[in-house]
């Protein structure tokens, strides 16, 4: 028996629609560990609405990787891979050698030209034709002269000319009459939409001086959120280098995690304004309501802290509950966690079951990464996740728990994340060591 599990999903405008590309896990039983395993792929589904989605096809639009290459397997925030194909060339009618026609249901457009995404094979071509809502030839408009080769963005031209400005608003259906030919697409096409930005552009394309700050929260400081190695504006530097490879970029990254909007107004002036930018990324939100997901007893330390340090923030802590229970019941409590997402959450192996890092047992290993696993949101990195270290709860540690604390620290740093430790021969009560690591976040420390 298995199931399917969707670990993300990146929505994309395009046109009249929204293409999506979840991430789906098929869970299997032939698992080295249980019912935890299984092949992920990437599918393709599609809205309207952004509320109903169709996945027609099922199967993979990117299909995995082979044994020996990068993409062979799962790695969770650890890269990004890039992946790249023709625009809008994700689906396409097809005709083979005996030919086909396809026909659309009536239509509306407002646009002065027909474009065509398309592309032919050999002794191929492809034959627009334009009816009325009751399928008649309309009337200045035959056959479009054939089409061979292949064009993302082929304009059709009906008797040599190209304007359809005169079926605006009118009910039309097209007709495509193919042979060895591929169709993704069709748009009738009018003006550019005006560019949003006009200033910035042009000074990238004349090598002029640019300067951009991005100013945030750790959504935009800090690097993990993208599911890389490279914070926001370092890919958008990277990006623009790209892309204009003589521009003078300057990228100004003034986000500061657990800045609230508050925080963001008080340093405007000095993190934005004075450095007289081209463009400004703005990102906030996600801290001016905290929720909060704690171990015990973790989730009053946490309480206490931020209670401290930002007396005015509306925080809401919740217990994840671990002492006493199996991995199966830890699982069923993240499930319900998940329905109603943390923005941070504290996670904390007890020392019972933290073996020394000189020799940890293979199922502590198992235990540790299945733990850090379900306490991750998968994709996109939507919430913080730190661990902590066994000996926080401890004024002196002995040499046996500072290999325990050890072993913690290397399965937490694997997987990129924070960790909250107590400092060497530092006697502190708990309550203290969170509140400081608090105020150190809060810093941009």
């Amino acid at each position: 028996m298995s199931r399917t599990e969707y670990y993300g999903i990146g929505a994309y405008p395009a046109e009249s629609c929204t293409l999506a590309f979840p991430w789906i896990f098929t869970v299997n039983n032939n698992a080295r560990w249980g019912n935890q395993e299984g092949p992920e792929e990437i599918q393709l589904a599609v809205s309207r609405d952004l509320i109903h989605w169709d996945r027609p096809f099922r199967t993979p639009i990117i299909e995995i990787g082979q044994l020996d290459q990068w993409d062979a397997s799962y790695h969770t925030t650890a890269a990004i891979g890039l992946v790249t194909w023709p625009l809008d060339r994700f689906v396409s009618a097809d005709a083979g050698s005996d030919g086909g026609v396809l026909t659309t249901i009536p239509v509306r457009h407002r646009g002065d030209r027909l474009e065509i995404n398309t592309a032919t094979k050999p002794d191929g071509q492809l034959v627009v034709e334009l009816l009325d809502a009751g399928g008649r030839p309309l009337e200045g408009f035959p056959p479009s002269e054939p089409f061979t080769g292949d064009d993302l963005r082929h304009v059709v031209r009906f008797n040599g000319q190209t304007d359809v400005s005169t079926l605006r608003g009118k009910p039309i259906t097209l007709r495509f009459r193919m042979k060895n030919a591929e169709l993704y697409s069709f748009a009738f096409r009018g003006e550019e939409r005006p560019v949003s930005l006009r200033k910035t552009p042009e000074k990238l394309r004349t090598s002029q001086p640019v300067k951009i700050v991005c100013l945030g929260d750790s959504v935009t400081g800090i690097y993990y959120h993208t599911g890389g190695r490279r914070a926001y504006p370092k890919m958008i530097a990277l990006a623009l280098k790209t892309a204009y490879p003589q521009a003078e970029v300057t990228v100004i990254n003034a986000g500061i995690s657990g800045n609230t909007t508050v925080d963001a107004l008080n340093r405007l002036q000095k993190d934005v304004l004075d450095h007289k930018p081209d463009l400004v990324t703005v990102m906030f939100g996600l801290n001016d309501m905290v929720r909060v997901l704690a171990m015990p007893p973790y989730d009053e330390l946490i309480g206490l802290a931020l209670r401290a340090v930002v007396p005015s923030a509306q925080v809401e802590v919740s217990t994840w509950p671990t002492a006493q229970q199996s991995l199966a019941q830890i699982k069923e409590a993240a499930k319900s966690v998940r329905k109603s997402p943390p923005d941070l959450v504290l996670l904390a192996v007890p020392a019972a079951v933290t073996p020394n890092v000189r020799a940890p047992p293979e199922e502590a290993i198992r235990a540790h990464s299945w733990i850090l696993n379900w306490s991750l949101a998968f994709g996109l990195q939507e919430r913080d996740v730190v661990g902590i270290a066994p000996s926080v709860l401890k004024t002196s540690v002995t040499p046996e728990e500072k290999g325990s604390d050890e072993f913690s620290r290397r399965m937490v740093l694997a997987q990129d994340l924070s960790l909250i430790a107590r400092p060497e021969n530092d006697e502190s009560p708990p309550e203290h060591i969170f509140e400081n690591w608090l105020r150190t976040q809060l810093a941009g420390k």
